[in-house]
């Protein structure tokens, strides 16, 4: 409740909701990428070169940017805080990047040292 800005990281969602199909994983017909939906738009991160301009063209059209994969981690940081839930939401999504930069252990060792371990988020993620 409150937050104006939606994090989709799954592949299968992903594809599902821009109705688009990849081949990044064998046998499964997704792409590597996250999606950051907010209240005006939304802005795939996905790996430049993966998009045609053709498909680049309609994604603009439905509002959806493209922006390198890499970036997702520093979008996420950027959003102000009133763009978040909650608190342990925050730590969740803090945790999420801490993965994508520093490798899921340091993730562990992140989420072991907040207050977020002692949450119900904090107890599933661990």
């Amino acid at each position: 409740m409150g937050a104006s800005h939606h994090l989709v990281s799954t592949v299968d969602d992903v594809a599902w909701l821009l109705n688009l199909r990849g081949s990044d994983v064998p046998f499964n017909p997704v792409f590597v990428a996250h999606l950051l939906i907010g209240p005006d738009g939304a802005t795939l991160y996905i790996a430049p070169g993966k998009c045609s301009p053709e498909l680049q063209q309609a994604l603009a059209a439905d509002g959806v940017q493209l922006a390198p994969y890499e970036e997702a981690p520093g979008a996420l940081a950027a959003l102000p805080a009133a763009a978040l839930a909650s608190r342990p939401m925050l730590q969740v999504v803090s945790l999420w990047a801490c993965t994508l930069t520093r490798g899921p252990w340091a993730a562990m060792a992140q989420l072991q040292q907040s207050d977020c371990a002692h949450s119900k988020i904090g107890r599933a993620h661990v």
